[in-house]
C-alpha cells in the first residue's frame, strides 16, 4: 500500500512516541558515533556482553558504552554479538537528551543499530525475531525528522515489527505489541493507511496487561485510550501507574528520557491546570527506588 508524504508525520510520530569513530570498523560500512567510554572496558567479549553490563535496566552507559565497543571491534561479528549491538544502540539513543547535539547522537546511534540488526539477519543461521523488533525500534529513531527517509523506510518499518510480533511479541517487555498498537492507533485506516484502532488498542491492552511494571506500556496505554476515545479517567489511571513507577524504581540509562516523555504526555492529556501541575511535580520529585 502506498503511503502519501502527508500521512508519513503521522506514522512517525506513532512509532517514535511507542520508543528516541573509535578503533575497528564493524562488519558493515557506516559512519560510527564516538563512545562516552571509561579509563578502561573488559578486554573479553564474553566479559563485555556480560548480562550485567548489557541490561537495559541495571547497565550504566558506561557499561553499555564498552560492550558496543567490544562488538565494533570483532573480527568477524557474528550474529548474536550484532542482535545485541543493535539492542544497546536503541538503549543509548533512547537516553539522548533533545538538545541539539542530543538529537545528532540518537540518529547516529539509531542508524548504527539498523546496520547491526541488518548483519544479525544476514548472518544468522536462524533470525532472532528480535532483530526486527530493534531493526523497528532504530529505523524509528533514525528517520526522525527526516521526510524523505521516512517515506523510504515505512513499509521496512512496518513489516519487520509485524514480524517480530508474530514470531515473539515479549521481546522488551512487551515492545512488538505496544509498538505496533500504538501505530495502528494512530495511522491512518484503509484504504489510506495502515490504521486499524480496535486492533491497535488490543494490543497495547496485552501489553500493559502482560508486563503493568514497564513504564512505556503505561505511557502508550495512556496515550492510546485519550487519542482514541478521550478517555481521560482511563488515560489518568495509567498516567499515575507510570508516575508510580518512576518514583518507585530506577529504569537505567533511560530514567530521564522516559521522565520527559511522562510530561509531554501530562501536558497532552491533562487540561486542569491545578491537577496538571500536581501530576508534574510529582514526576519532578526526586525517586526513591526501591531496587
Amino acid at each position: 500500500m502506498e503511503v502519501k508524504p502527508a500521512q508519513v508525520s503521522l506514522l512517525l510520530a506513532a512509532m517514535l512516541t511507542a520508543f528516541m569513530m573509535a578503533g575497528c570498523g564493524p562488519a558493515f560500512n557506516t559512519r560510527l558515533t564516538a563512545l562516552n567510554l571509561p579509563e578502561t572496558c573488559p578486554t573479553a567479549i564474553e566479559d563485555a556482553l556480560a548480562p550485567v553490563n548489557t541490561d537495559p535496566i541495571r547497565a550504566s552507559e558506561a557499561q553499555l558504552s564498552c560492550a558496543l565497543d567490544a562488538v565494533r571491534h570483532m573480527q568477524p561479528t557474528r550474529a548474536p554479538e550484532s542482535l545485541e549491538a543493535s539492542k544497546i544502540c536503541a538503549i543509548l539513543a533512547e537516553a539522548c537528551p533533545d538538545t541539539e547535539e542530543g538529537v545528532k547522537r540518537r540518529h547516529a546511534l539509531a542508524w548504527e543499530g539498523v546496520k547491526w540488526a541488518e548483519h544479525a539477519m544476514a548472518t544468522g543461521a536462524y533470525i532472532d525475531p528480535a532483530s526486527s523488533y530493534y531493526y523497528s525500534t532504530n529505523l524509528g529513531l533514525a528517520v526522525n525528522d527526516n521526510i524523505a527517509a521516512a517515506v523510504k523506510n515505512l513499509g521496512k518499518l512496518h513489516r519487520h515489527i509485524e514480524r517480530a510480533l508474530s514470531m515473539d511479541p515479549d521481546v522488551d517487555e512487551g515492545g512488538p505489541l505496544r509498538t505496533l498498537g500504538y501505530l495502528l492507533v494512530r495511522a491512518p485506516a484503509w484504504p489510506i493507511g495502515i490504521g486499524d484502532e480496535e486492533r491497535g488498542l488490543t494490543l497495547v491492552e496485552q501489553a500493559v496487561t502482560i508486563y503493568p511494571n514497564y513504564p512505556p506500556n503505561q505511557f502508550i496505554m495512556a496515550r492510546a485510550v485519550w487519542e482514541s476515545t478521550e478517555d481521560e479517567e482511563l488515560a489518568l489511571f495509567h498516567i499515575r501507574e507510570g508516575i508510580d513507577l518512576m518514583r518507585t524504581k530506577n529504569f537505567g540509562v533511560r530514567h530521564e528520557s522516559w521522565k520527559r516523555a511522562l510530561r509531554k504526555l501530562i501536558d497532552d492529556v491533562v487540561e486542569d491546570e491545578s491537577l496538571h501541575d500536581e501530576l508534574i511535580n510529582q514526576v519532578d520529585e526526586p525517586s526513591n527506588p526501591n531496587t
